[in-house]
């Protein structure tokens, strides 16, 4: 089988769908031909990052199509905003014939990931070209995000274009229970397309470190922290630990990893707590060092009522869950989060509870600096179902199984 990838977010640039590519792609491409069709990186939110051509290594054809440079994006979201539809990365799929006169063989099925959707697009154009069958993978809501706010024209495009790709492709998958039903909902005509198909961790990346109980206590964040998603309530509740037991700051370590907007920045630079570094970007490689090496991994989701925000599987639970720590997630309890990590993986506090969060800190603090931390063992079947070798063979089953159907 010739699978024909196509994804604007895949290795070697370094962001959370990007990884996700690429752990697909790794198990994908070691037994069948794959090519990827992706953009070259451009830095900003998706810097390049060298460590991540592991996951290429057996791939067929690599194809890298040009990218807008972010200078003439930015001017262009102040003249003419309606161009970059669905998103930023629009001009991929205006390379449609660019594509078709580079892919050396014509593919069985083709596979995309979105966000952008404007893979969803590109392949939409390729699949209807070859006459091939398409699976689409949407990671994330599109035009129901509560992360963007369409309204008006560009609302009634991004419905139609949406529209289009759930009717073109032969099936749909999806990563998470609550994300399916909400497209069941949306769109009872296609709910026999919907597949599950998860965020997963690369096994081979499990964490074999053991725990380190010397020292001081390590609380480690890495990911994105933007809008609604914010630390204000994690340095708050710490705020509130050293108040009433000073020794938290001497015995304990909290470091954040990642892309910041200029409002968590400034919340961490207003902190009394000198036990708080921000280490900016890391490369993946470095990320997962650092995960690797704490004791307690904190998740952070938004925590607002709007119930479009629960349908999100986060895909930096999976490299904690492969970091083989504990996991405290700030979430809603309606949460995918909360599904995957309370009481399997961890704890998740939520707004109802949140007020509990302070103790939990102590009590952790308290626990490592008297000997008598443990971390937590998952249940190995709680572990399997988000390993990429395992749902690889699932995505295999379903590209098989389209391409057999098509004819």
């Amino acid at each position: 089988m010739h699978v024909l990838l196509v994804s604007i977010s895949a290795p070697p640039k370094n962001s959370p769908e990007s990884l996700q590519t690429g752990r697909y792609l790794k198990y994908l491409s070691r037994k069948h031909s794959v090519t990827l069709l992706t953009t070259d990186p451009t830095g900003g939110w998706e810097p390049e990052d060298q460590s991540l051509l592991k996951y290429l290594k057996n791939v067929h054809q690599i194809i890298s199509l040009y990218s807008l440079p972010s200078r003439l994006i930015s001017f262009l979201k102040k003249i003419k905003p309606d161009v970059l539809l669905p998103d930023e990365g629009m001009y991929f799929f205006w390379q449609s014939r660019t594509a078709i006169k580079k892919i050396k063989e014509k593919p069985s099925i083709i596979f995309s990931r979105s966000a952008p959707y404007s893979s969803a697009i590109m392949a939409k154009k390729l699949a209807k070209h070859w006459n091939v069958p398409w699976v689409m993978h949407l990671s994330d809501l599109w035009v129901d995000s509560p992360f963007f706010t369409f309204s008006g024209t560009t609302r009634k495009k991004h419905e139609r274009l949406e529209w289009e790709c759930f009717e073109q492709a032969k099936i749909v998958t999806l990563t998470s229970q609550k994300t399916i039903e909400f497209y069941k909902n949306k769109y009872p005509q296609w709910a026999h397309k919907f597949r599950f198909l998860p965020n997963v961790f690369d096994g081979e990346d499990w964490n074999q470190m053991p725990l380190n109980t010397t020292g001081k206590i390590r609380f480690v964040f890495t990911g994105r922290l933007y809008g609604t998603r914010n630390i204000h309530r994690l340095l708050d509740a710490f705020e509130k630990v050293a108040v009433s037991f000073p020794q938290v700051e001497e015995n304990c370590e909290i470091l954040l990893a990642g892309f910041f907007d200029n409002e968590n920045i400034q919340r961490i630079r207003r902190s009394s707590l000198s036990c708080v570094k921000y280490l900016g970007s890391l490369s993946s490689d470095k990320a997962l060092q650092l995960q690797q090496g704490a004791h307690v991994l904190i998740s952070i989701d938004s925590l607002e009522s709007d119930p479009r925000y629960d349908v999100f599987f986060p895909s930096k639970l999976l490299d904690y869950i492969a970091s083989n720590r504990i996991i405290i997630a700030l979430t809603n309890k309606q949460s995918t989060t909360y599904d995957v990590v309370e009481g399997k993986f961890g704890k998740c506090f939520y707004p109802e509870n949140m007020h509990d969060l302070p103790a939990e800190i102590t009590a952790l603090v308290k626990d490592f600096t008297n000997g008598s931390f443990k971390s937590l063992v998952p249940n190995s079947k709680e572990i399997s179902q988000f390993e990429a070798a395992t749902n690889t063979i699932e995505l295999e089953k379903i590209l098989l199984d389209t391409s057999r159907a098509h004819g």
